[in-house]
This record gives C-alpha cells, structure tokens and sequence, in this order.
C-alpha cells in the first residue's frame, strides 16, 4: 500500500466526510516575510512572534470562512509553525533557569534566556484579554499539534482515519 506524504494526507481528511479544510499559511507574503526575518536570527523571540501574529491574521480569515470552526490542529514543531513567545512572570520554575540547557542562539535557547515560555494558545484565541501589563490567550477553540516529521504526521492521521471507527480516537 502507497503511503501518502503530510500534505496529501490531510488535503485527503475533506474527501473523508470530516468536514475539515487546510489552511496554507505559507501561502501568505506577509507569513513568508516574517519567517525570513526569524529565520535571520532564530533566538530572537519577539521575530518569532512576528510570525506568530502573520499566522494568526491568516487564521482570522479562514475562522471569517469557517465560523462555526470548533478545532484547530498545527501541523509542525516549533520550526514550522512557532509556538509564541508569552512572557512567564512566575517567580518559582520560571522557564529562564532551563535557558543554560540550549544554545543562546537557538529558538528555544533564545526565548528561555528572555523569560518566556513557549505556548499555542495565541492561535486558539480570537480575542485576548487585557492583564497587567501583558495578554492572556484564552483558546476559544480546541486545539492540538501534529509534530515530527511528515512521515510520522502522515501516519498519525492515517491511524486517525484508520482506526476501528475512523475519525475517532
């Protein structure tokens, strides 16, 4: 049996009766230029974050589309589609103490060391609240991450459909 790539997998979920739709969000030029710029100095979170914002203004137009949307599922880890960059103002275990375990440079190295921890809940709110001096992300949809790589995706969403009642875990 041909295995399909991520891609073709999930474009396949529609074809299903899952009603689903695939937002490419490297289509947009505003996503793709602020991934160019992260991509110039990876440990900078607040480029991250600028990419973050890109996806998110593309995830608005496809929730204007599908209003009646009630999950999201990313597909990539942290270097595909970026996690954002909140800050974490707890004073016990904050994420900085865990900065010296990665590279300064690197994505996560270089959030840790500014304090921040890494989250999904930006792409899952449509509107933050205002807190002190900062936002809270409070998800107004179900969401998940498929990470690894394509062919562990692919795999997952075959097992998803697969399984003893596809569509269902």
């Amino acid at each position: 049996t041909a295995k399909l790539t991520a891609p073709e997998t999930l474009s396949g979920l529609a074809a299903t009766g899952s009603p689903s739709a695939v937002v490419h969000v490297d289509a947009d030029d505003a996503v793709r230029a602020a991934y160019a710029d992260w991509n110039a100095c990876p440990g900078d979170p607040e480029r991250a974050n600028a990419v973050v914002e890109a996806i998110r203004s593309v995830l608005a137009a496809a929730r204007a589309t599908y209003p009646n949307a009630d999950y999201a599922v990313l597909v990539g880890g942290d270097d595909v589609i970026p996690f954002a960059r909140l800050t974490d103002a707890t004073t016990l275990s904050n994420e900085a103490g865990y900065a010296e375990s990665f590279p300064a440079a690197s994505a996560l190295g270089g959030s840790l060391r500014r304090g921040k921890m890494l989250s999904d809940d930006p792409y899952l709110s449509t509107q933050p609240i205002a807190f002190l001096n900062r936002l809270l992300y409070v998800p107004d949809i179900v969401g998940g991450r498929l990470v690894e790589t394509p062919a562990q995706i692919a795999a997952q969403v075959d097992r998803f459909l697969g399984g003893p009642t596809p569509g269902h875990l």
